[in-house]
């Protein structure tokens, strides 16, 4: 809650060091999840280090606050400068698959071999790609 108000404040450096306590610490209950809509909300999350908001969507996800994650995780893997945006775009395309989004999944996953293909995080592609196609080629159970 403290890294909202900061933000909402402009005052990064709080926000940015109220997150890094946050993440530390580790405890998160649902009502944390409020005032992490509040700060994806304001345009000015996009002002912290992309490694923060990268601890931060993990977090989410761990939560399983997916929507949230996955916001931060598309927009993480959009960053060039960002020298984890490769897996990011892994994680979107994992994040969505869970959700069902099997189109979106495999766009990200598409959009990964186009820009990345060359680089160390093609071993977790290449697992992911696996077991897409796994979970495509397995018959479906159960009785229309």
């Amino acid at each position: 809650m403290a890294a909202s108000a900061f933000l909402q404040g402009g005052d990064l450096t709080k926000t940015q060091q109220a997150l890094q306590e946050a993440l530390r610490v580790g405890v998160w209950s649902e009502t944390a999840l409020v005032p992490l809509r509040r700060l994806l909300a304001s345009p000015r999350w996009e002002a912290l280090p992309p490694s923060l908001l990268l601890a931060l969507a993990e977090q989410a996800e761990r939560k399983q606050w997916s929507e949230e994650a996955l916001a931060l995780f598309e927009w993480l893997s959009e960053r060039s400068d960002f020298d984890r945006a490769p897996y990011a775009l892994l994680r979107v395309a994992e994040l969505c698959w869970r959700q069902g989004e099997r189109e979106r999944a495999l766009h990200a996953l598409h959009r990964f071999w186009f820009r990345y293909a060359d680089l160390a995080w093609r071993p977790l592609a290449e697992q992911l790609a696996s077991q897409f196609r796994m979970a495509v080629s397995r018959p479906q159970t159960g009785k229309p």
